[in-house]
């Protein structure tokens, strides 16, 4: 097979964009945004009082979370190339690379939702009725009504 398409049950794909120099540049801006967001929000708990702060955080979260999230296309590459291949053991061990990174990351952006839902209750219902977050609205119903099957951070990790 040419090493520039992928094949999976008759559909192919070009995936010449994806070099390892592309993977790399790609790899290390996903760590370099996802620094940036902890380093934002991680210690500036204005967020969690104040609704123009949250609704500034929750911006800055989902773009992190729509441009870079926790798996980037090297990582869907792999996996893709892995389920073609799983006799690969060089495919294996570059996906169990990235995911590993994927984890770690996970790992640091997880305080957001976390604190979120150990947002008081009083404060809670306030910001579920702000005009502000009405865009995140039920993002946050859902992150307040599973607080109490969450963990500590620790924990969590």
């Amino acid at each position: 097979m040419h090493t520039d398409s992928l094949l999976i049950r008759g559909t192919s794909w070009n995936v010449s964009s994806l070099t390892s120099e592309d993977a790399a540049l790609e790899r290390k801006t996903w760590q370099e945004k996802t620094h940036a967001f902890v380093l934002r929000w991680k210690d500036n708990e204005k967020y969690l009082t104040d609704a123009a702060t949250l609704k500034a955080a929750l911006d800055d979260y989902e773009l992190w979370h729509r441009n870079y999230g926790l798996m980037s296309n090297e990582m869907y590459f792999l996996w893709l190339k892995a389920c073609q291949d799983q006799t690969n053991k060089e495919i294996k061990a570059r996906f169990n690379k990235v995911e590993e990174i994927s984890k770690k990351l996970e790992n640091d952006v997880r305080f957001f939702e976390l604190t979120l839902a150990h947002i008081p209750k009083v404060k809670q219902a306030e910001f579920i009725a702000s005009e502000t977050l009405k865009p995140y609205k039920h993002f946050l119903e859902k992150i307040f009504k599973n607080a109490r099957y969450l963990l500590s951070e620790k924990e969590e990790k």
